[in-house]
């Protein structure tokens, strides 16, 4: 499956979000679908964006909800006439999630980003895993050494599947803070 990447320019998408334009978004996102950009990659673009506004996770949720159910729409026949590499049929859906998170993009666009320094594997010590370190890091509600040891892996070369399992690994046996995401 060929991705957009990031040969797309979504600011005009990002800029009409912010400003809760349900016309202009409309326009920008039928046009950028019809070019071949699929729903679920603009929400995964914009979603970047959104969690370092979306204190609770439900932005991101939402956007998550909306990618997911998008790429469904392959099975739903499309007319005769259609540009095959159209992903217009996807519509209602990114719409709807992008308005429904504006005010997360808008405290998204505004937040000062800052990262943390990696924790590579081999700083863990003897006999210390990833898997551990993460598992620890979650059960403590310590967000910063989750995105320490995620940075880490990154640095390692490792794939975003090693980076999901150890996630995954750690949080797969609670629902810290009523089921809500470290964030």
């Amino acid at each position: 499956m060929a991705t957009i990447g990031m040969s797309v320019d979504i600011s005009a998408l990002v800029e009409a979000t912010i400003a809760e334009d349900g016309r202009e978004v409309i326009a920008i996102a039928r046009e950028l679908l019809r070019s071949g950009a699929p729903a679920a990659e603009l929400a995964a673009r914009v979603g970047l964006i959104v969690a370092h506004g979306d204190s609770d996770g439900h932005a991101i949720l939402t956007l998550d909800a909306a990618a997911a159910l998008s790429r469904w729409m392959i099975a739903v026949p499309a007319p005769p006439e259609g540009d095959p590499n159209s992903h217009v049929q996807e519509l209602p859906l990114l719409v709807q999630a992008l308005l429904a998170t504006a005010p997360a993009l808008r405290d998204g666009e505004k937040a000062a980003v800052t990262y943390p320094d990696p924790l590579f594997p081999s700083e863990l010590g003897e006999g210390k895993t990833v898997d551990d370190a993460m598992h620890a890091a979650v059960y403590s509600n310590d967000a910063t050494r989750v995105e320490r040891l995620l940075f880490g892996l990154y640095g390692t070369g490792a794939d975003y599947r090693t980076m999901e399992v150890r996630t995954y690994d750690g949080i797969s046996t609670t629902f810290q803070n009523a089921g809500h995401p470290l964030m």
